[in-house]
């Protein structure tokens, strides 16, 4: 598929990489389930994402959601609605905490300017909330969750083995921005629990998989911009 990169980061992770903001999504197959974390910004994008999945695994889905800006889940639709999908599939998983619809109205021009084929009727936000501590249960493999912050209010990150998701806690192909919602204080403090946790490999929201000294040189970095009172913005909505 043009402009979509598909990278096994191990056994049972892959990066989809896909061209619209440099979105990163990820699967984690296991023996019964395959999860696929963050989905897209809109149809076009969801379906780039659903076939390079759908090229690797037939297995049923669970969709999880990092975050609540408009590329990581504007595209749930596509792979939630797939036809002969389960009702217990129907469902995406997010962080607790997130008015989803508020911060689609905040982000909706932004994205309908990626996205041309965006309604509103399309959007299928997180109906269902995953606490700290939780593990998904792919059948053979446990995937934990995270519930963290700074990035936005409520940031997921998911550990699969070796392999953290931190979303876009972890940035690659720039330097980490900010919104309203975000706090400079609580992404430092979450990513030392991500460190804690002894992972080797973070598949990024956007950029290449990084290791742990990447994610050292990035704490720091933010740990500066704190000290120096600097404001960071990017340009996903409000």
């Amino acid at each position: 598929m043009p402009g979509v990169e598909v990278e096994r980061v191990s056994d049972a992770v892959w990066r989809v990489g896909t061209p619209t903001v440099g979105l990163n999504s990820v699967l984690v197959r296991g023996e019964q389930r395959a999860l696929v974390v963050d989905t897209g910004g809109g149809p076009r994008q969801g379906r780039q994402v659903q076939r390079a999945v759908r090229e690797l695994t037939a297995l049923p889905l669970v969709v999880v959601n990092t975050h609540d800006h408009w590329d990581h889940w504007f595209a749930n639709a596509v792979l939630l609605d797939e036809p002969g999908s389960a009702a217990e599939q129907r469902q995406a998983w997010g962080p607790p905490g997130v008015a989803w619809e508020a911060r689609a109205r905040e982000q909706w021009s932004e994205a309908l300017g990626h996205e041309p084929e965006l309604r509103p009727d399309v959007l299928r936000p997180p109906t269902g909330t995953l606490e700290d501590g939780a593990v998904l249960d792919l059948g053979g493999l446990g995937v934990e969750v995270r519930v963290l912050g700074g990035h936005t209010a409520y940031d997921l990150a998911l550990v699969a083995g070796e392999v953290a998701l931190p979303g876009d806690l972890v940035e690659e192909s720039g330097p980490p921005q900010l919104d309203r919602t975000s706090s400079l204080d609580r992404w430092v403090e979450s990513l030392d629990v991500l460190l804690a946790t002894g992972t080797r490999t973070f598949v990024p929201g956007h950029g290449r998989p990084v290791d742990r000294a990447f994610v050292v040189d990035q704490q720091r970095w933010l740990a500066a911009q704190r000290s120096g009172g600097t404001r960071l913005t990017r340009n996903l909505g409000p």
